[in-house]
Formats: structure tokens, C-alpha cells, sequence
């Protein structure tokens, strides 16, 4: 009865879970910084980017940071991409008329 009734239903909700958990995994900052302090080569393109922001040459560096940028919305993009239709479903039954 769970698998052919309940979880359909539950679809939808389900994938905007998984989409917010991804961006959450994603955007992560303070857990892969305090990992990877000792081993720069083991950095997050979150944490590189700030490194970028704060570093001593940074006024020069803002063309790596705007393209580290670009780099890192791809991911999150396709996510979404493929994520759109249970995320459109969650809110199809909330319009009214």
C-alpha cells in the first residue's frame, strides 16, 4: 500500500527535499574550511573561492573569482533543471480557480 499509494503522492515533495539538501551540500562553507586547513589541494570550490576573495593579491584576482563563480552555479543549475517538474507539481495544487 506505502509504495503504490503514499509514496506517488509524496514524489514531488521528496524532490524539493533533494533539492534543498543539494544546495545546502553545496553551499557549504565552514565544514569543508576546518577540513581541508592543512591541505589546500583538498579545497571546496567554496572554500577556493573565498580564498580567492581574501588573499593578498586579491584586486587582481577578481576575473578568477567572477569566473570560480560561474563555475560553481552550473551544478546547481542542472540540479535544478531536472529538479523543475516535482518542483512545479508541489505547487500546482495551491492555486486556486
Amino acid at each position: 500500500m506505502f509504495w503504490r499509494i503514499v509514496l506517488p503522492l509524496l514524489t514531488p515533495a521528496l524532490g524539493v527535499c533533494g533539492l534543498f539538501v543539494f544546495r545546502g551540500a553545496w553551499n557549504e562553507y565552514i565544514l569543508p574550511l576546518v577540513f581541508t586547513m592543512t591541505k589546500p589541494e583538498l579545497q571546496t570550490l567554496t572554500v577556493g573561492l573565498a580564498g580567492l576573495r581574501y588573499s593578498i593579491g586579491s584586486a587582481s584576482e577578481t576575473q578568477l573569482m567572477l569566473a570560480g563563480a560561474c563555475l560553481s552555479i552550473l551544478p546547481m543549475l542542472i540540479v535544478y533543471i531536472f529538479a523543475n517538474k516535482s518542483f512545479m507539481q508541489v505547487s500546482a495544487g495551491a492555486v486556486k480557480g
